[in-house]
């Protein structure tokens, strides 16, 4: 029996008609996935920025608030304003009863126009987030008093969100707490009616109310209380010595914790000093002068042969005239120099020895002379009025002298 084969063809192959469409969808996901992440993305920056720009308008309104508690510190802590210190006092929409609330607007309004002018005239209203800012200040402790202080704090008028659906936003309320350099606060969710802080803790002025941020604007914070200030009532000790340009007056006194005593040498022409027995003493001429003994009518500066005044004393007091050298004009010469060292050098001529061991020598002789730690030149300058004119023996023509004149009580 014959079989017969047959042969079968292989089948043939369909093309994927299907794998372009997957490759395109595949390719759309990705872009879809690529496109909602880099919204995402822009949407954080934006919030984020936002929350910047609203840390930046609360420290500069805070920096506002601490120029404008420098200004009227006195007057908002009970201190009485001095006879010439009217410009002091608050503008007249801050004179109100505590606490002190107000907006922005107080800040940036000229002073002309009634306001503070701390801050430019265009400043904006209100911050990026939080629906605007209020100012507080509140006074602390007895006033006037060493426990005495203002506490002042810049906060948001809302939470701060990104949509009115929100209750608030932690990104946006940590991202301004990061931007505020350790000056913020805000209400946590756990203590919604606290606004607290690394330098503020205090009573959330809308209640309880999660997401509110704020800024502190003490001076506590600041080098406020390191520095003297105009009016300040603290003690003040300085180390050395003070100078002004203008007056100084004093509605107690002066006290001068000194005890010179007069005729002795003193620092500088000019000075005022208490003398031991209680007595004003003034410096003249180098010496102390008791004001009380003493009635000074001039000072002059004279030359060698000038007339000295003479002092004009009514009964009871006696003329007096106290002289000082000015300034030295000697030629310094003969007995009054004194060096004392050693010769060194080469001796020629001739001479001759006798039998005690004398010598005697004639010629020349040429070498140095060196002066030794006990040389020394002695300067003389009296000075002394005789027959009513200057005298200064051997001083030159450009000696001078000081003379100050007056009476003195007997």
């Amino acid at each position: 029996m014959a079989i017969a084969y047959a042969r079968l063809a292989p089948p043939r192959r369909q093309p994927a008609a299907g794998f372009a469409l997957a490759e395109l969808a595949l390719a759309a996901l990705l872009l879809t996935l690529s496109a909602i992440w880099l919204a995402g993305r822009w949407q954080n920056r934006i919030d984020d920025a936002g929350a910047e720009a609203t840390a930046a308008y609360l420290m500069t309104v805070r920096g506002a608030v601490q120029a404008l508690l420098v200004r009227h510190f006195d007057t908002w802590t009970g201190q009485p304003p001095d006879e010439e210190g009217m410009e002091s006092l608050p503008p007249e929409v801050l004179r109100q009863p505590w606490p002190l609330v107000f907006g922005p607007e107080v800040l940036s309004l000229p002073a002309a126009n009634g306001g503070a002018g701390l801050l430019p005239p265009g400043f904006p209203a209100a911050p990026p987030l939080g629906e605007g800012v209020a100012v507080r200040i509140r006074q602390e402790g007895v006033c006037p008093g060493a426990d005495c202080r203002l506490e002042a704090y810049v906060h948001t008028l809302a939470p701060l969100r990104k949509d009115a659906a929100a209750a608030y936003s932690p990104e946006l309320v940590g991202a301004v707490m990061l931007a505020t350099q350790g000056y913020g606060a805000h209400a946590p969710p756990g203590h919604p009616g606290r606004l607290r802080g690394a330098l503020l803790d205090t009573e959330n002025p809308l209640g309880e109310v999660a997401g509110v941020v704020a800024v502190t604007a003490s001076l506590d914070a600041t080098h406020f209380h390191q520095f003297v200030r105009q009016g300040d009532s603290r003690p003040v000790w300085l180390r050395n010595r003070l100078s002004v340009a203008g007056e100084m007056a004093s509605r107690t006194g002066l006290r001068l914790d000194t005890a010179v005593v007069p005729g002795t040498p003193c620092p500088s022409d000019g000075l005022y000093a208490r003398a031991v027995a209680g007595t004003l003493a003034q410096c003249l001429t180098g010496i102390w002068f008791e004001r009380d003994r003493y009635v000074v009518q001039g000072w002059s500066l004279l030359a060698p042969g000038e007339e000295v005044p003479a002092p004009a004393c009514p009964p009871g007091l006696q003329g007096f005239s106290q002289l000082g050298v000015a300034q030295l004009d000697v030629l310094i010469e003969g007995e009054a120099i004194d060096v004392k060292g050693r010769v060194e050098g080469i001796l020629t001529g001739s001479g001759n020895s006798d039998a005690a061991g004398q010598v005697s020598v004639s010629g020349s002789f040429g070498g140095d002379l060196a002066s030794t730690p006990d040389s020394r030149i002695l300067l003389e300058q009296p000075v002394r009025v005789e027959n009513g004119r200057l005298s200064m023996p051997g001083a030159g023509p450009d000696a001078r002298a000081q003379v100050v004149y007056g009476c003195i009580q007997i």
